[in-house]
């Protein structure tokens, strides 16, 4: 009835910009029920749309104009089945990619996704499915029997609908742009921590630098640096954000981390001595320990601000036991400030970055070495001693290119996507 008597504000809009951008019946049933409840109002020419256009004027004057032309809008194909070279060549010329004598890297994220088939007219084909299942079914929308068999395709689930969206893409150190060259729905089956893990180190740890490259020089006469890289130099890298995060769950779990000294610093050691700093009470201490989302990449750099802030408290007038777990986190906090520091001290200097993370890389092995697997996981060691490789890297492959060029610890990390 709601349709028939046009109560939905702007109902042509809508559905003009739901088809327009491939949503499904699902998503555009969803807004025209928030329209109903007046929780979505598209937009339009309305009045109060003039009077925002207008305040926006006011404020911003003629400088708005100047939006479009140093803003970058770039529109890539989609991945429907395989993954091939026509589609990565297509969005490579779609981005307009030119030579450059800055280095740069590819990297790969994955990035939440609805998980809807969605109509691809460009294509008359069906996205959104996995690009790992999809070759399994015809994806091209025929006639009325093509729907039905990818849907009891997706029924008997020999194929499935993507979760996340794994986009590849090239990041010039020195450049805030990054270009998209791939986006392919996952259904993640194929795409864990694990695989992706063990996949790039067959890929990106295999060949050792040639001693005629122009970067053997610097790099060789680094005491412990693994030289081992993939095809043309590529190395592997991790997000430093994540391997935050895994510090921080590390340290909350039963397990913790046991330091040299034999201590092992977790949840409840740690509830334990929080509450010596100042402004920390057992609340704020609870709330670092067992927050509400272990994934919270803030809150585990919290936890680890709290930890550097303890170590540096004179335990002196306490019991042995006390000063015992006191010097372990003290340890603790050399590693964890030294990986930290450098991401987020925008006053140091490139070499001092480098030199901080080659105290962590080094303090990071002491540690591991002494205790193994009773310090941290294998997989997060791997992770670690990776990140800073690939840093050392990035920057000895800007200084061959174009030593003059802008480089920044950032420019050989994910956060660009």
């Amino acid at each position: 009835m709601a349709l028939s008597q046009s109560d939905i504000p702007w109902l042509r809009n809508l559905l003009q910009t739901a088809l327009k951008n491939g949503a499904s019946i699902r998503t555009i049933l969803r807004a025209i029920e928030d329209a109903l409840e007046r929780g979505y109002r598209p937009r339009g020419h309305s009045q109060d749309t003039l009077d925002l256009s207008l305040l926006i004027l006011r404020l911003g004057g003629r400088n708005l104009l100047t939006l479009h032309q140093h803003t970058s809008f770039v529109k890539i194909a989609p991945t429907v089945g395989c993954i091939t070279q026509d589609i990565i060549q297509q969005n490579i010329g779609s981005v307009a990619l030119t030579p450059r004598t800055q280095a740069g890297l590819k990297k790969l994220r994955g990035t939440a996704l609805e998980e809807a088939a969605v109509f691809l007219s460009q294509s008359n084909s069906i996205g959104g499915l996995c690009w790992t299942h999809s070759p399994l079914v015809d994806v091209a929308l025929n006639n009325y029997h093509s729907a039905l068999n990818i849907s009891h395709a997706l029924t008997a689930g020999r194929v499935h609908l993507g979760k996340e969206v794994s986009v590849v893409g090239a990041h010039l150190f020195g450049e805030d742009m990054f270009y998209p060259i791939l986006a392919a729905p996952t259904c993640k089956l194929e795409n864990g921590d694990t695989t992706r893990r063990k996949a790039g180190h067959h890929t990106f740890v295999q060949i050792s630098l040639s001693f005629t490259s122009p970067r053997y020089g610097t790099l060789s006469n680094l005491p412990g640096l693994n030289l081992l890289t993939g095809e043309y130099e590529i190395t592997l890298d991790f997000d430093y954000k994540h391997v935050l995060k895994r510090f921080g769950t590390l340290l909350r779990s039963r397990n913790g981390m046991r330091l040299n000294n034999g201590r092992c610093i977790n949840a409840t050691m740690l509830q334990r001595y929080l509450m010596w700093i100042d402004g920390v009470d057992e609340a704020w201490a609870l709330k670092l320990l067992y927050p509400d989302d272990p994934q919270d990449v803030p809150r585990a750099i919290e936890l680890i601000n709290a930890i550097n802030s303890l170590a540096d408290i004179d335990p002196t007038d306490q019991c042995v036991d006390t000063i015992a777990d006191v010097d372990a986190i003290k340890i603790l906090a050399g590693i964890l400030r030294s990986l930290l520091r450098p991401f987020i001290d925008i006053t140091l200097s490139l070499t001092e970055q480098v030199i901080s993370l080659s105290c962590f890389a080094h303090l990071l092995y002491a540690c591991y070495w002494d205790q193994q697997r009773l310090l941290m996981p294998n997989q997060l060691y791997y992770d670690s001693q990776t990140l800073f490789k690939n840093i050392i890297f990035c920057i000895a492959k800007q200084q061959t290119l174009d030593p003059t060029a802008p480089f920044t610890l950032q420019s050989s990390q994910w956060y660009v996507l």
